[in-house]
């Protein structure tokens, strides 16, 4: 049955992080970082044989997938890779092509709100506005995203910030990290576009109601290896029941498919029925004078300039893919775009009209703009949607984004998806 093989895994990954405590090592002190596959039913004790023979190094136990974040030996890497993929019950060690090393992402910093461009008195930002989200809250006072918990995948979120609840819970998914309250910006700019609270202070998210988990796997300089991706991920998956978290926000992502990637994504949704929203990716800059502030988002050191498609996770049928709109309702020319899209939704632009939200520093504002901020938006109308409908599929939510969103002329649905959100229609449309 699904729920005794998830209480296995579960298990299986307890006693993963246990056995950790002997052998996991600085980041910086080794070499090359990969991921290591095994096939499933692989017992710890041959996976471990099987890192310890190749001279690796532990960084972070991955059961839930039945692998391990590792490091290479600095001066022999190539061959162990050779020696852990000499052992039968390795299914591959990732990445397998590029760069030598474990995927790089990153997001660029917010820009902090001078004092005069804080909000007085409180209100609802234009992104949210665009979307009928201050409509909706006055036509279903009820419905402001009470008991839906969410999962903000990011640099952390802002503990004690004076417009955003306090996390319910959360997990530092760096090796040695300890505290999860963020200490970039990035992930408490996407909570306060889903969750800043109608308390008179500023700013009013979508679901000011809702709970915020925060799952921090970037560093304080906004950047991640897809190892703490999915540490951050495995974590949810652990203790999605104990917190019953149904949404999960993921403002990143990566240029290149990942087998490791494309597995955690899998369990979380064919196991959990976890509902995932996540950026569709910002173009790198071709030059200077593209001035987005997400310009190389989710492209690490903007190292692939010719990347047009859908980044991953996005890019996955289990997860709702978001490009960004401008002030003016029009497609930002950095979103990228793909078959994978689904909706479109306010991201900004620098050159018009950027996106103002909770910073993690005072005065507690800032603006940015991404396809980061469109899909934070898109989550925010969800935890209503989840709100007053609990029991939706990934299935129906896509139902119900398709019937309800506002098709924007003259752009295909490669940059679209269905259209514009619109949480007024969203939240009238028959149950």
């Amino acid at each position: 049955m699904p729920w005794k093989r998830g209480v296995r895994v579960i298990a299986s990954v307890l006693v993963a992080v246990l056995l950790l405590e002997a052998h996991v090592c600085a980041i910086d002190a080794a070499g090359p970082k990969k991921i290591v596959l095994f096939l499933s039913g692989t017992s710890l004790t041959d996976q471990q044989t099987a890192v310890a023979q190749s001279g690796s190094l532990v960084v972070q136990p991955l059961a839930f997938i039945d692998a391990w974040a590792i490091t290479l030996p600095v001066l022999t890497p190539e061959q162990a890779v050779a020696s852990l993929l000499n052992y039968t019950t390795v299914s591959g060690v990732h990445p397998v092509v590029g760069v030598f090393d474990d995927l790089v992402f990153s997001v660029l910093p917010i820009t902090p709100a001078l004092p005069g461009e804080v909000p007085v008195p409180e209100t609802y930002d234009w992104g949210l506005g665009h979307i009928g989200v201050d409509v909706a809250h006055q036509k279903w006072p009820g419905v402001q995203g009470q008991g839906v918990n969410v999962a903000i995948v990011d640099t952390g979120i802002a503990c004690g910030h004076p417009d955003l609840p306090l996390p319910i819970d959360g997990v530092n998914a760096l090796p040695s990290g300890v505290s999860y309250c963020d200490d970039h910006g990035h992930g408490t700019h996407i909570s306060g576009i889903i969750a800043a609270r109608k308390n008179n202070v500023g700013l009013i998210g979508a679901a000011p109601l809702a709970s915020l988990v925060a799952v921090k796997v970037l560093d304080a300089n906004g950047q991640g290896y897809l190892s703490y991706l999915l540490f951050g991920l495995q974590w949810i998956y652990i203790n999605q029941i104990r917190l019953n978290i149904r949404l999960v926000n993921m403002s990143l992502g990566f240029s290149v498919d990942s087998l490791p990637l494309q597995t955690a994504i899998a369990k979380l949704f064919y196991d959990h029925g976890t509902l995932m929203v996540a950026a569709a990716g910002n173009r790198c800059p071709t030059s200077g004078s593209q001035g987005e502030d997400g310009g190389d988002e989710g492209q690490g050191v903007c190292n692939a300039p010719s990347t047009t498609t859908v980044l991953y996770p996005a890019a996955y049928a289990e997860v709702l893919a978001v490009t960004a709109t401008n002030f003016l309702n029009q497609i930002t020319d950095y979103s990228l775009a793909g078959s994978a899209v689904d909706v479109t939704a306010p991201g900004g632009e620098r050159k018009d009209k950027r996106i103002l939200s909770t910073y993690d520093l005072p005065p507690w504002y800032g603006f940015a703009s991404g396809t980061s901020q469109a899909a934070a938006h898109v989550t925010g109308v969800l935890a209503l949607t989840l709100q007053q409908r609990p029991a939706l599929s990934l299935a129906e939510v896509r139902g119900l984004l398709q019937q309800t969103a506002t098709v924007l002329p003259g752009y295909p649905r490669t940059q679209q998806g269905r259209g514009l959100i619109d949480a007024e229609t969203l939240l009238a449309a028959p149950q």
